[in-house]
C-alpha cells in the first residue's frame, strides 16, 4: 500500500505543532448545529476537557477559570454552566443554551468546542486573535466577561460574528474541497 505512510492531522495549532503533520479542516456542519433563542439571564459554559496545570500544553485552566467564574457570579446575575463528564448530546444543549463559552484561554487552541460554539451563535472566547473569538486570557477574562454581561450589544455583536463566520468561511459545503483536493493527490 504506497499511500500507507501518508498522514494528516485536524487543522488546529496544537496539533500540527505536536505532531508535524498537514492539517485538514475539522468539519461541522452549522445547518444541523442551530442556534436558540435563550431567554432569561446570561449563562456562560466552560468545557473543560482536562484538569492539567497551565504549565501543560493540554491546559484549560481548569482551576483558574474555575475561580474567576466563581467572582463573576459572584458579582453579575449570569448562570454558570460547567460541562463535564456529560454525554455528548448534553453537552451539546448545555452549550447550545450559553450566551459565551469559553474555550481555551491557556493555549489558545482551538478545535471542536469553538466551533460547535459559534455553530450555536455563541461568543466563543479564547487566547487567539484569529476572527471570529473575542480574545481572552486568564489575566483579562474576569474582565472581557463583565464587558460581554455588562453591553448587550457587545455580546450581539460577537454572538452574529461567531455564527456568521461559521456560515461564510467554514461551512462544510467549502471545507470538503480540501480533502477532496487531498484525496485527488494521494490517489494520482
Amino acid at each position: 500500500m504506497e499511500n500507507a505512510d501518508i498522514c494528516y492531522t485536524i487543522q488546529q495549532p496544537l496539533h500540527v505543532a505536536e505532531y508535524h503533520l498537514p492539517g485538514l479542516p475539522n468539519l461541522i456542519d452549522p445547518d444541523e448545529y442551530k442556534p436558540i433563542r435563550r431567554p432569561g439571564k446570561i449563562k456562560i459554559a466552560f468545557a473543560p476537557s482536562s484538569r492539567a496545570p497551565i504549565s501543560s500544553p493540554q491546559s484549560k485552566g481548569y482551576f483558574e477559570v474555575a475561580q474567576i467564574l466563581k467572582e463573576v457570579a459572584a458579582e453579575r446575575d449570569v448562570e454558570i454552566l460547567w460541562i463535564e463528564r456529560q454525554a455528548y448530546e448534553t453537552n451539546l444543549k448545555t452549550k447550545q443554551n450559553a450566551h459565551i463559552l469559553i474555550d481555551d484561554v491557556v493555549t489558545g487552541n482551538w478545535h471542536r468546542t469553538s466551533l460547535e460554539g459559534c455553530c450555536f451563535a455563541a461568543a466563543v472566547l479564547n487566547k487567539n486573535k484569529m476572527e471570529p473569538f473575542v480574545y481572552a486570557n486568564l489575566k483579562n477574562l474576569k474582565s472581557i466577561l463583565f464587558n460581554l454581561i455588562d453591553n448587550p450589544a457587545v455580546l450581539q455583536e460577537a454572538q452574529d460574528r461567531a455564527r456568521f463566520w461559521i456560515l461564510t468561511k467554514w461551512h462544510p459545503i467549502e471545507q470538503v474541497k480540501i480533502y477532496e483536493n487531498v484525496y485527488r493527490k494521494v490517489t494520482q
